[in-house]
Protein backbone atom coordinates (compact mmCIF):
# COMPACT_ATOMS: atom_id res chain seq x y z
CA UNK A 1 0.00 0.00 0.00
CA UNK A 2 2.38 2.37 1.16
CA UNK A 3 4.72 1.71 -2.36
CA UNK A 4 1.62 2.28 -4.70
CA UNK A 5 0.66 5.38 -2.39
CA UNK A 6 4.50 6.51 -2.75
CA UNK A 7 4.64 5.96 -6.92
CA UNK A 8 1.88 8.33 -6.98
CA UNK A 9 3.57 11.61 -5.29
CA UNK A 10 1.92 10.65 -1.60
CA UNK A 11 3.93 11.90 0.80
CA UNK A 12 5.57 10.03 4.14
CA UNK A 13 3.43 11.77 6.24
CA UNK A 14 0.31 11.31 4.03
CA UNK A 15 1.45 7.14 3.97
CA UNK A 16 2.19 7.25 7.47
CA UNK A 17 -1.49 8.80 8.43
CA UNK A 18 -2.96 6.00 5.85
CA UNK A 19 -1.54 3.76 7.37
CA UNK A 20 -2.17 4.75 10.78
CA UNK A 21 -6.21 5.18 9.67
CA UNK A 22 -5.99 1.69 8.89
CA UNK A 23 -4.19 0.99 11.57
CA UNK A 24 -6.32 2.06 14.57
CA UNK A 25 -9.91 0.90 11.86
CA UNK A 26 -8.56 -2.45 12.50
CA UNK A 27 -7.68 -2.89 15.90
CA UNK A 28 -10.44 -0.33 17.50
CA UNK A 29 -13.08 -0.81 15.21
CA UNK A 30 -12.77 -4.32 13.40
CA UNK A 31 -11.18 -6.56 16.45
CA UNK A 32 -12.13 -3.99 19.36
CA UNK A 33 -9.02 -4.21 21.01
CA UNK A 34 -8.57 -1.04 23.06
CA UNK A 35 -9.60 2.12 22.79
CA UNK A 36 -8.31 5.02 19.89
CA UNK A 37 -6.13 6.58 22.67
CA UNK A 38 -4.66 3.13 24.00
CA UNK A 39 -3.81 2.15 20.11
CA UNK A 40 -2.37 6.02 19.45
CA UNK A 41 0.19 5.04 22.34
CA UNK A 42 0.67 1.45 21.05
CA UNK A 43 1.44 1.88 16.92
CA UNK A 44 4.88 2.75 16.09
CA UNK A 45 6.34 3.70 12.55
CA UNK A 46 9.97 2.66 12.88
CA UNK A 47 12.70 0.77 10.68
CA UNK A 48 14.53 -2.12 11.86
CA UNK A 49 16.51 -1.61 9.12
CA UNK A 50 17.34 1.86 9.74
CA UNK A 51 17.96 1.16 13.60
CA UNK A 52 20.32 -1.26 13.09
CA UNK A 53 22.45 0.49 10.20
CA UNK A 54 22.54 3.56 12.81
CA UNK A 55 23.85 1.09 15.44
CA UNK A 56 26.60 -0.06 12.93
CA UNK A 57 27.35 3.38 11.96
CA UNK A 58 26.27 3.15 8.61
CA UNK A 59 24.48 6.16 9.00
CA UNK A 60 24.96 7.87 6.30
CA UNK A 61 22.95 7.02 3.55
CA UNK A 62 19.60 6.84 5.20
CA UNK A 63 16.45 8.56 3.82
CA UNK A 64 15.64 12.04 5.18
CA UNK A 65 13.69 12.72 8.69
CA UNK A 66 15.97 8.74 10.10
CA UNK A 67 16.81 11.27 13.34
CA UNK A 68 12.75 11.03 14.12
CA UNK A 69 12.34 7.51 13.05
CA UNK A 70 15.13 6.43 15.26
CA UNK A 71 14.01 8.07 18.24
CA UNK A 72 10.53 6.80 17.21
CA UNK A 73 12.38 3.29 17.01
CA UNK A 74 13.71 3.82 20.55
CA UNK A 75 10.42 5.12 22.14
CA UNK A 76 9.19 1.79 20.65
CA UNK A 77 11.95 -0.25 22.41
CA UNK A 78 11.34 1.51 25.75
CA UNK A 79 7.73 0.90 25.47
CA UNK A 80 8.15 -3.03 24.23
CA UNK A 81 10.98 -3.65 26.93
CA UNK A 82 7.62 -2.30 29.54
CA UNK A 83 5.20 -4.16 28.52
CA UNK A 84 7.68 -7.30 28.47
CA UNK A 85 8.51 -6.93 31.99
CA UNK A 86 4.60 -6.21 33.08
CA UNK A 87 3.76 -9.32 31.01
CA UNK A 88 6.68 -11.39 32.85
CA UNK A 89 5.89 -10.19 36.04
CA UNK A 90 1.73 -11.07 35.04
CA UNK A 91 3.29 -14.59 33.97
CA UNK A 92 5.23 -15.08 37.20
CA UNK A 93 3.45 -14.13 40.05
CA UNK A 94 -0.42 -14.40 38.52
CA UNK A 95 -0.50 -18.15 39.79
CA UNK A 96 1.14 -17.13 43.36
CA UNK A 97 -1.61 -14.41 43.34
CA UNK A 98 -4.41 -17.28 42.22
CA UNK A 99 -2.96 -19.22 45.23
CA UNK A 100 -2.72 -16.37 47.90
CA UNK A 101 -6.39 -14.97 46.75
CA UNK A 102 -7.81 -19.59 47.34
CA UNK A 103 -5.97 -19.60 50.71
CA UNK A 104 -7.85 -16.24 51.54
CA UNK A 105 -10.87 -17.50 50.22
CA UNK A 106 -10.54 -20.96 52.43
CA UNK A 107 -9.42 -18.86 55.61
CA UNK A 108 -12.68 -16.77 55.20
CA UNK A 109 -14.77 -19.43 54.91
CA UNK A 110 -13.53 -21.47 57.94
CA UNK A 111 -13.60 -18.08 59.91
CA UNK A 112 -17.27 -18.36 58.90
CA UNK A 113 -17.85 -21.77 60.21
CA UNK A 114 -16.18 -20.62 63.37
CA UNK A 115 -18.12 -17.69 63.82
CA UNK A 116 -21.43 -20.00 62.98
CA UNK A 117 -20.00 -22.45 65.78
CA UNK A 118 -19.67 -19.18 68.23
CA UNK A 119 -22.72 -17.82 67.77
CA UNK A 120 -24.74 -21.48 68.36
CA UNK A 121 -22.46 -22.06 72.00
CA UNK A 122 -23.26 -18.70 72.82
CA UNK A 123 -26.94 -19.24 71.68
CA UNK A 124 -27.11 -22.77 74.12
CA UNK A 125 -25.04 -21.20 76.92
CA UNK A 126 -27.13 -18.53 77.11
CA UNK A 127 -30.29 -20.73 77.25
CA UNK A 128 -28.47 -23.11 79.60
CA UNK A 129 -27.83 -19.83 81.83
CA UNK A 130 -31.61 -18.88 81.69
CA UNK A 131 -32.78 -22.62 82.72
CA UNK A 132 -29.89 -22.39 85.86
CA UNK A 133 -31.45 -19.21 87.25
CA UNK A 134 -34.93 -20.40 86.72
CA UNK A 135 -34.00 -24.05 88.84
CA UNK A 136 -32.37 -21.69 91.10
CA UNK A 137 -35.53 -19.44 91.72
CA UNK A 138 -36.83 -22.38 92.14
CA UNK A 139 -34.95 -23.91 95.00
CA UNK A 140 -34.84 -20.49 96.56
CA UNK A 141 -38.62 -20.36 96.94
CA UNK A 142 -38.72 -23.85 97.76
CA UNK A 143 -35.85 -23.47 100.49
CA UNK A 144 -37.87 -20.65 101.79
CA UNK A 145 -41.05 -21.96 101.74
CA UNK A 146 -39.39 -24.92 103.52
CA UNK A 147 -37.59 -22.48 105.95
CA UNK A 148 -41.40 -20.95 106.57
CA UNK A 149 -42.86 -24.31 107.12
CA UNK A 150 -40.34 -25.82 109.75
CA UNK A 151 -40.28 -21.94 111.09
CA UNK A 152 -44.29 -23.16 112.11
CA UNK A 153 -43.29 -26.08 113.27
CA UNK A 154 -40.49 -25.01 115.50
CA UNK A 155 -43.41 -22.34 117.18
CA UNK A 156 -45.83 -24.83 117.30
CA UNK A 157 -43.52 -27.22 119.39
CA UNK A 158 -41.95 -24.53 121.45
CA UNK A 159 -42.63 -22.89 124.34
CA UNK A 160 -46.46 -22.62 125.13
Amino acid sequence: SSGINAEYGATRDEVRSQHMERTLEFIVDELGLMTREEADERIFFISAKEALKIRMSQADDLAKGWEERHEEFENFEHRFEQCLSASAINTKFHAHALRGRDIANSINESLKKVEEMASTTGRKCEEERKRKEQQLEFILKESEAIKHHFKKKIEAVGPR
